[in-house]
């Protein structure tokens, strides 16, 4: 799965997180920082946007975040506090925008749910996570 990276930029620029360590050497699993971002994002507005719609997939991409958040705090000094203000921070900046196709993080989250399964989401996430190793940014995607 690749988000678009438009839209990762835009993230990235409104947010820093905690844990911003810079791979020496880019691991081919890919950047969990970074794709907590995206994916916790894209759950937010999912949850505002579509709240009596998309449950399956909602939960799915919830876990994902959840799972990417343990990781992410078992593997450096990032603390769920720091993780929950940086989500707060997130919704009041991009996920506060309207639930139409002017937001963008909303345009995104329908084409993930359009163009990917749910099994497809969690065995991507899976590979991700699968080995512990310092969350880092890059590359994102």
């Amino acid at each position: 799965m690749r988000v678009a990276i438009f839209l990762a930029c835009a993230l990235l620029a409104l947010c820093r997180s905690p844990a911003t360590a810079q791979a020496e050497n880019p691991d081919p699993r890919g950047a969990v920082m970074c794709m907590w971002m995206i994916h916790s994002t894209l759950s937010q507005v999912a949850d505002k946007c579509r709240p009596n719609a998309d449950h399956q997939f909602r939960n799915a991409l919830r876990s994902g975040v959840k799972r990417m958040e343990d990781f992410i705090i078992r593997n450096s000094d990032t603390t769920l506090e720091q993780i929950d203000q940086q989500k707060k921070l997130r919704a009041e900046r991009s996920v506060a925008h309207r639930c139409d196709s002017s937001n963008e993080a909303f345009r995104e989250f329908e084409r993930l749910r359009d163009t990917i399964s749910i099994s497809d989401l969690e065995k991507e996430i899976d590979r991700l996570i699968e080995v512990d190793r310092p969350p880092v940014w890059n590359p994102c995607l």
